[in-house]
């Protein structure tokens, strides 16, 4: 399925990067409509993003965040949402929080 996956490790190494360079070359010979690629990464994380054709996926930095979206729609608020993830940041915050503000901010 399309979306970002996130690894953030404090022992990543070379043959992590490797791994995901050779599921990318395995992924396009197999399945040549899925595109991948690597949006970030440094010595603990890598970011790395799948997608296929006519799959509506949009990614738009605001502020330190890159936030994603199955979808486009021009009310969406991406500083406000940064603003949010911000002070979540700043504060020990449950999961059932940050899920509750996921519903009332997507939900509209």
């Amino acid at each position: 399925m399309p979306g970002i996956s996130l690894v953030n490790s404090k022992h990543l190494v070379s043959k992590d990067f490797e791994a995901i360079e050779e599921f990318q070359t395995r992924l396009k010979q197999t399945l040549p409509h899925i595109f991948c690629n690597i949006l970030y990464r440094n010595d603990n994380i890598i970011i790395h993003k799948t997608t296929y054709k006519n799959y509506e996926f949009y990614y738009r930095q605001a502020g330190n965040w890159l936030i994603t979206l199955e979808g486009m729609r021009s009310n969406i608020d991406f500083e406000g949402i940064a603003n949010s993830l911000n002070l979540f940041n700043s504060r020990k915050i449950s999961g059932e929080e940050i899920q509750d503000w996921r519903d009332k901010t997507f939900n509209q």
